[in-house]
């Protein structure tokens, strides 16, 4: 067995797992709309790559002799939650599309500067939207996560737990 996969390792991939979930939730802080398009899309792209660290270490953190149901369920979140992340990328993509594009578009479509404006709009709001909604799904879950954060941690022995709180404050 690599050393990816080693039971070893569990406490170094559940600290940077929780740790990556706690940058997560504070960028989430931080108001998303209002800013200039490409801060948002910088502000995705860190979404996702917090969601996509955090579902890796989940991932590599699940016990392959006992599998705890919980903590799966917890990388099945953070999956889902990556896909709404990326979806939010894709509708800024689009707005910066519209952006760069407007004139050729209202050229062609024949539709005018206050439709262009609209469109961006529409495509801004929806990116914010779901923004919102990742930040309602990981509140509405922080009591079950905090509870399957505390359970993982359980049975670590006293160089796990040392281990753990090491890469905690590290990373």
């Amino acid at each position: 067995m690599g050393i990816e996969n080693s039971s070893n390792n569990r406490a170094v991939y559940l600290a940077l797992r929780d740790k990556s979930f706690y940058r997560l939730r504070e960028a989430l802080r931080f108001p998303f709309a209002n800013k200039s398009l490409v801060l948002r899309l910088k502000k995705a792209e860190e979404l996702i790559d917090l969601l996509l660290h955090a579902e890796r270490y989940a991932k590599l953190a699940i016990s392959r002799t006992e599998i705890n149901s919980q903590e799966v369920e917890f990388a099945g979140f953070l999956r889902a939650l990556v896909s709404s992340a990326e979806v939010v990328k894709v509708m800024l993509l689009h707005e910066r599309v519209l952006v760069g594009k407007g004139k050729i578009i209202c050229d062609f479509s024949g539709v005018d500067e206050f439709d262009m404006i609209q469109s961006r709009t529409l495509h801004s709001d929806r990116a914010e939207e779901i923004i919102a909604g990742i930040k309602l799904l990981i509140d509405k879950s922080k009591a079950k996560i905090h509870s399957i954060q505390t359970a993982s941690k359980k049975n670590f022995s006293k160089g796990d737990l040392d281990r753990y709180k090491r890469m905690y404050n590290m990373s």
